[in-house]
């Protein structure tokens, strides 16, 4: 894996062990040039480290090049010094010397940015470290890194933050806003498609940071390369981001570090693809494995989702202007709506998100196709006219345990519409950082996996509304096994 400073990318090849600096696309509109030179010219490695506000470098004696660092690369720049000088007193760095996908072939057209977002406590806006790696043709190519200070309200530390990933309060004092250092990031970002691991809680960050920052930004759209994993075999352990570098040979330093995660992203998006053979568009490829792509705009941040009956990604690539895919009908027909079923009068707003009383029990024999077998499912927020209750009998019939709570068993979450982040939904999040597989999936979602299954159509919905005056009664939360 390569070495990435402030818009350069720094590799040594095997076996000549040479040196290769390369400029990103912008420093190279500058007239910077790539240098290539013996390892062997290197007598001594100089660092002047950035700061959260200055920039570093180190220094090259013999060949005498300065490599800048940026602000907030104080880790970075250490690291490759380190590496430099082991390599030059005869040890070993394996993982800046051929260890990088871009010494595999381009795929062109396959452009990026990976993101990934540190964060000062238990809200996701308070973004205390923004990381991002630009993906050019298949090949990293350029990263940005900055601390900030977490933005209004939510500038405060917690202990469990800082013990994940070590960024303390005196560590971004001296800092810029968040305000300011998204705008940069932002700017580096462009239109490019934004991938992170577990997408739903980094664009969730950037959310709820620019709303408590009082500022907007362009719209993005968004691709998961956790989704991808949880759809991928290549002998991982979990699917999180460390046990799937571990798996595809990606050497993770400084995990939890923004800039050094998002690299881990863009390796794993660009492997995967790699590993199916696959040549296009970076949103080519995410359509191609079966999900939608996501985005944020504003408040509104949409999930990437699982395309289940093969309707949603024809129709968002026609309104994103993309021609179809190979083989895929551009103009399919889409499922007719499911009846609404639940008569009687309407039940108060809060019913719809309330937790039912009982718990039913899983099918023991439900349909071997059911995605729900041996899952511990756990439901959160508001789904609207369906009540929750039904939808819990209806996940029980299809082999799923139903639970109350987030817990250290829970393998998904099924996320209704809600005003933020729900307790449930930051519990798991807290979770999924420290490597539990759990799956997000949205309402939608859910929706789509029921109606692949007509037998589940009327279980647990009530017959008549002649009950207490909410609509639905215990009884009815029984599925009719």
């Amino acid at each position: 894996m390569p070495a990435y400073a402030h818009g350069t990318t720094i590799s040594v090849s095997r076996p000549d062990h040479r040196v290769h600096l390369t400029p990103s696309d912008l420093q190279a509109s500058l007239g910077a040039t790539r240098k290539d030179f013996d390892l062997s010219a290197i007598t001594q490695v100089s660092t002047t480290a950035p700061t959260a506000l200055i920039d570093g470098e180190i220094f090259l004696h013999g060949p005498d090049i300065a490599i800048t660092f940026a602000p907030g690369q104080k880790d970075a720049a250490e690291q490759l010094a380190r590496d430099l000088t082991a390599i030059i007193a005869g040890g070993s760095a394996p993982s800046l010397i051929d260890g990088d996908t871009t010494t595999g072939e381009p795929i062109p057209g396959f452009n990026f940015v990976a993101l990934d977002v540190e964060t000062a406590n238990a809200d996701n806006g308070s973004i205390c470290q923004i990381g991002l790696a630009r993906v050019i043709n298949g090949h990293i190519v350029e990263t940005f890194s900055s601390l900030c200070t977490p933005p209004g309200a939510l500038n405060h530390f917690e202990e469990g933050n800082i013990n994940i990933h070590g960024i303390h309060p005196e560590d971004v004092a001296n800092a810029e806003d968040f305000a300011t250092v998204w705008q940069r990031a932002a700017e580096f970002i462009g239109d490019a498609l934004v991938v992170s691991h577990y997408v739903q809680f980094d664009a969730t960050a950037v959310s709820r940071a620019l709303d408590a920052a009082g500022i907007t930004t362009a719209p993005l759209t968004t691709a998961c390369s956790l989704a991808l994993s949880r759809a991928t075999d290549v002998g991982q352990e979990r699917n999180g981001l460390k046990p799937m570098c571990a798996a595809l040979g990606i050497d993770l330093r400084n995990h939890h570090d923004a800039e050094a995660d998002a690299v881990a992203c863009a390796e794993i998006f660009i492997r995967l693809a790699r590993k199916d053979n696959f040549t296009g568009s970076a949103h080519d490829y995410f359509h191609h494995r079966g999900f939608t792509l996501g985005g944020v705009d504003g408040s509104l941040v949409t999930p990437v989702l699982k395309d289940i009956d093969e309707t949603k990604i024809p129709a968002q690539r026609n309104e994103l202007g993309l021609a179809p895919l190979p083989g895929m009908d551009p103009t399919p027909t889409q499922k007719p709506a499911q009846k609404k079923t639940s008569g009687g009068r309407k039940r108060p707003a809060w019913a719809k998100a309330r937790t039912p009383d009982t718990i039913p029990e899983p099918n023991p024999t439900p349909d071997e196709n059911s995605p729900f077998i041996n899952q511990v499912v756990v439901f959160t927020g508001d789904f609207g006219d369906k009540d929750k209750g039904e939808l819990w009998a209806k996940v029980a019939a299809l082999g799923g345990q139903v639970a109350k709570n987030v817990t250290k068993k829970t393998t998904m979450l099924i996320l209704g519409a809600w005003e933020g982040v729900t307790t449930k939904q930051k519990r798991a999040e807290e979770l999924i950082a420290k490597g539990q597989d759990i799956h997000l999936i949205s309402g939608d979602e859910l929706l789509d996996m029921l109606g692949a299954f007509p037998e589940v159509e009327n279980v647990g919905v009530p017959a008549t509304a002649t009950d207490g005056g909410d609509g639905f009664t215990p009884e009815d939360l029984t599925p009719p096994f």
